[in-house]
């Protein structure tokens, strides 16, 4: 994304973004400006004060196609969809919390499409239903572990694993069964899987330093 975006008007309202944070969301030139976020009036909500630059550093433990399509939900660490967008991805966010999606519009001015599944006839469940090109989803854990089969998350899942793309998982592992289990449900083989953990330290908000747990 270039220096002095330009936003669309409709995705400049913020959502319920405070006046000040959302002021400074659009200006600051690059995802370095989120440092000093914690300072601008306002900026009290969980949705805010998870903006960090460093979240960014999760993309490099993923093997990238040139121009990957990749879907984001309940995903906290929204400053990861800003630094796709970056480096010329397609993004998507699906969050089923207002004050994330809000924040998501403005961060990535436009260049990320913001919706939410929490009402069954929300016009977003017909378009990610018909998503037959994701290569990565990275799944947050607000809201997994209640996370019924039936769910489009989990046909797009095993869609995206059949296909050879990536799956990031942050989740503690009682969560992390249940998603096999519902995966196991839709025909997918945990034998025919490639698994990997990566630990965040201090945690996959924060994370200042990734190690591959093999590495051990």
């Amino acid at each position: 994304m270039a220096d002095g975006t330009n936003l669309d008007p409709a995705l400049s309202m913020g959502g319920n973004l405070p006046p000040d944070v959302q002021r400074y969301l659009e200006r600051y030139p690059n995802l370095t400006g989120l440092q000093n976020l914690p300072g601008v009036p306002g900026s009290d909500s969980t949705a805010i004060t998870g903006l960090r630059p460093e979240q960014t550093g999760l993309i490099q433990a993923v093997r990238w196609p040139k121009q990957a399509s990749v879907l984001l939900w309940n995903w906290s660490g929204l400053a990861v969809a800003r630094g796709l967008a970056n480096e010329g991805h397609t993004v998507q966010i699906y969050d089923e919390r207002e004050s994330y999606r809000a924040v998501g519009r403005v961060l990535c001015g436009g260049e990320a499409q913001c919706s939410a599944l929490g009402d069954p006839s929300s016009e977003a469940l017909p378009a990610i239903r018909d998503i037959q090109t994701l290569d990565a989803i990275f799944i947050g854990t607000y809201g997994l572990d209640k996370l019924a089969s039936e769910n489009p998350l989990i046909q797009l899942l095993a869609d995206t694993l059949n296909r050879g793309g990536t799956v990031i998982v942050a989740a503690h592992r009682a969560a992390t069964h249940s998603l096999g289990t519902s995966l196991t449900a839709h025909g997918l083989s945990a034998d025919s899987l490639i698994s990997e953990s990566v630990l965040a330290l201090p945690d996959h908000e924060t994370p200042a330093f990734l190690l591959r747990e093999d590495f051990l």
